[in-house]
């Protein structure tokens, strides 16, 4: 494992100890049937692809309802974006993505899991909006098409197409975090 420092091992920890904590709600509530908790908004497509077939989406966003004024004699609640779970499933692949942002709808964590064509898993954790660790392995599984590995790595020294790479998944992000503004002005009268 390289080395990273201190602070940055710190900070690694700290988004995975709270990144854990909130996955960790969402599936007790889940399981007890909690559906309205936390608020969660979820949309499914089904798509047929030429030479790969039917591609089924489904995309759930979960989030936190923030009041902004609560001295006001009635507060302004806003949406704050803090999971967003992406599945893609064909007959050839599976795709699972997770972005974890923080209470201030900043981008921590993301982490990209595959299998199928290509079987590796990615994970990239960010910290004001830049990267500062990146963790990358091979999969294997029988449902792998191809032999081909990727390399393990596990690094905080960034080349510039992981840093492309890592600007692409924020832009990502804050398309999600626009979809669920515009959904939830959507619904205001």
């Amino acid at each position: 494992m390289p080395f990273i420092g201190f602070g940055q091992n710190s900070e690694i920890k700290n988004i995975d100890s709270s990144r854990v904590a909130y996955e960790v709600m969402v599936k007790n509530s889940q399981e007890e049937e909690l559906d309205f908790y936390p608020p969660h908004i979820t949309f499914s497509s089904s798509i047929m692809q030429r030479a790969i077939g039917e591609v089924n989406t489904e995309v759930t966003i979960y989030f936190d309802m923030l009041e902004d004024d609560v001295e006001a004699d009635m507060p302004v609640e806003h949406p704050s974006i803090r999971l967003v779970k992406v599945n893609i499933n064909s007959g050839a692949y599976h795709i699972e993505k997770t972005f974890y942002f923080e209470s201030n709808d900043e981008l921590a964590y993301y982490k990209h899991h595959e299998i199928g064509y290509d079987c590796y898993q990615l994970e990239y954790y960010y910290s004001k909006n830049s990267l500062i660790y990146l963790k990358q392995k091979s999969l294997k599984t029988d449902d792998c098409v191809s032999d081909t590995e990727i390399e393990n790595k596990m690094i905080s020294k960034f080349k510039n197409q992981d840093i492309t790479l890592a600007k692409i998944v924020q832009s990502k992000a804050k398309e999600y975090n626009n979809l669920l503004m515009q959904y939830m002005n959507c619904l205001e009268y």
